[in-house]
């Protein structure tokens, strides 16, 4: 039973799909955080499915892309992309640690947030169009990518530093004051291996692309969270989600024009 609440509790917490409500014990939420890759699991299907849909019917891009850009957002109510929001609005304030701490709490939206939100969508929009244009086969293996996300994600939550003790991602991480959630650590991981194995086995440069560029950015969120912030938040890992979906698709579509047009 406590695993079933866990499983509650990630998806009643990271997207919008309706559960049964109950009072979240620690013991309950400790676990919660190996479930949420099942949300990216849910995202990957329903992209999947429209853009097989949309397909069949002959949908043009312009209608395409903006539906397929819509899907998380609608799934998960927009909690990751509040975080990067919030992140991008500290990030560019240049202020000490703890300013920027104080800027994620901020509920108001800031000038930078805007600005780098408009441009990541306007990124996103261009490399996803270029992709199911160019090559529209690597659509397998990239939504498994909003599997992986998630994965990273919580492998950040269970093993990086927290910038609060206090706040709702310390609760999930399950951490004790000595050391890791342990139990929570082994089945993350093996998440990854065995999701990172099997896109590797069914599309292996495909695969290796999107395992390539969500690393890439897990490695620079690492870098930067304990820099500027002195460990990571929710809002933190909203921004390496939204960063690693954004870049895992921009570089499956750099790779697909440069691919294209050589053999052209």
């Amino acid at each position: 039973m406590t695993l079933v609440k866990a499983l509650c509790i990630a998806i009643s917490m990271y997207s919008k799909i309706p559960v049964f409500q109950f009072q979240w014990k620690e013991k309950e939420m400790r676990f919660a955080i190996v479930f949420f890759p099942l949300v990216g699991a849910v995202i990957g299907a329903a992209e999947y499915l429209i853009f097989k849909l949309l397909s069949c019917v002959e949908a043009p891009l312009p209608v395409m892309v903006p539906v397929m850009c819509a899907i998380p957002l609608i799934i998960t109510g927009g909690i990751h992309l509040d975080g990067y929001m919030d992140t991008s609005d500290a990030i560019s304030s240049y202020m000490d640690r703890e300013k920027r701490l104080e800027i994620l709490k901020d509920p108001h939206i800031g000038a930078y947030a805007v600005i780098r939100t408009v441009v990541f969508t306007e990124v996103f929009i261009a490399a996803l169009a270029a992709l199911i244009y160019f090559a529209p086969e690597l659509m397998n293996i990239w939504v498994c990518g909003f599997v992986l996300s998630r994965m990273l994600s919580a492998l950040s939550v269970v093993t990086f530093p927290c910038a609060n003790r206090k706040g709702t991602l310390y609760s999930f991480s399950g951490k004790k004051d000595e050391g890791f959630n342990r139990p929570a650590l082994i089945i993350i991981l093996c998440e990854i291996v065995l999701l990172a194995a099997g896109m590797i086995i069914y599309d292996p440069q495909g695969g290796a692309m999107v395992i390539g560029a969500e690393l890439a950015v897990f490695l620079y969120y690492k870098v930067r969270s304990e820099k500027l912030f002195g460990g990571i938040t929710g809002d933190l890992a909203g921004w390496f989600l939204c960063l690693a979906e954004l870049w895992m698709t921009v570089v499956l579509a750099v790779a697909a024009i440069i691919i294209k047009t050589t053999i052209v």
